[in-house]
C-alpha cells in the first residue's frame, strides 16, 4: 500500500488517533501515580496507575464511538470507573478518591492541551515544509 494510499483511505488518521491514545494513557498514568505519591496512598506504584489509566482510557475510548451519546457517556463512564478504581485499588475513602480524581483529571487535560499542542506543531510544520517543497519543484 503506497503512502497516498494511507492518507486516502484514512488510514492515517487512525494511526495518529491510536499514537494520541497511547500517549494519552502513559501521560494519564504518570500524572495519577505523581497525584497518589502527593496524597500519599498505601500504594503508589506507576504499575497500579498504568492499571487504572489503562482500563479507563481503554473503557472511554471505545465508548466515545457510540452514536448520538458516546461522548456524554465515555465521561460518566471515565468519572465512575475512575472513582471506583481508586477507591478499589489505593483503598481510599471515597472523599479522597474524589479529590485525587479532580486532580488527576486537571493535570490530564493540561497534558493532553500540551500534547495536542505538539502534535500541532508537528504536523503543521510537516505541511508548511511539503508546500514549501512542491512550490519550489
Amino acid at each position: 500500500m503506497a503512502l497516498e494510499d494511507v492518507f486516502l483511505t484514512g488510514g492515517l488518521a487512525l494511526v495518529v488517533s491510536i499514537v494520541f491514545a497511547i500517549l494519552g494513557i502513559l501521560a494519564s498514568a504518570l500524572l495519577l501515580w505523581l497525584t497518589t505519591k502527593m496524597f500519599k496512598t498505601k500504594d503508589t506504584s506507576f504499575k497500579t496507575a498504568f492499571a487504572i489509566a489503562v482500563i479507563t482510557g481503554v473503557a472511554s475510548y471505545l465508548i466515545y464511538f457510540i452514536p448520538f451519546v458516546g461522548f456524554i457517556l465515555s465521561i460518566a463512564v471515565s468519572i465512575g470507573l475512575g472513582l471506583a478504581l481508586i477507591i478499589k485499588k489505593y483503598g481510599v475513602r471515597p472523599g479522597l478518591a474524589i479529590a485525587i480524581w479532580v486532580v488527576w483529571a486537571v493535570l490530564s487535560f493540561i497534558a493532553a492541551g500540551i500534547i495536542g499542542a505538539i502534535f500541532a506543531v508537528i504536523f503543521a510544520g510537516a505541511l508548511l515544509a511539503g508546500g514549501g517543497a512542491a512550490i519550489l519543484a
